[in-house]
């Protein structure tokens, strides 16, 4: 039994090797592709405001690690100050259409 055993992974390996050869020597396996060099980033304006598109569209560097760090970061930082900023000026302005509703027509400075 331990010999038959011992055949058939022998023929598995050998089996896997030539298949292996073959797809190597055709050369018809595409493989991974080529890594996309360093600074192929794309990143919002910095001269406008974020967009739902700008974020869909931002691309990051590739390392080791995953992405850049740093890149990410930075996106990240950027989209919370503006939606920050949205926030305050949304409230700003619900205030004001509030303390307007309840001013009468004719007390308006």
């Amino acid at each position: 039994m331990t010999d038959f055993l011992l055949i058939v992974v022998a023929a598995v390996v050998i089996a896997g090797l030539v298949f292996g050869v073959f797809a190597f020597a055709v050369g018809r396996e595409a493989g991974l592709s080529d890594p996309e060099p360093d600074g192929s980033s794309l990143e919002p304006a910095p001269d406008r405001a974020l967009t739902a598109d700008d974020l869909a569209a931002a691309r990051f560097d590739v390392t080791v690690r995953g992405y850049r760090m740093a890149q990410v970061d930075a996106l990240l930082a950027r989209a919370a100050e503006e939606l920050q900023r949205s926030t305050e000026r949304v409230d700003a302005l619900e205030r004001e259409v509030a303390e307007l509703r309840r001013v009468p027509d004719g007390h308006r400075a």
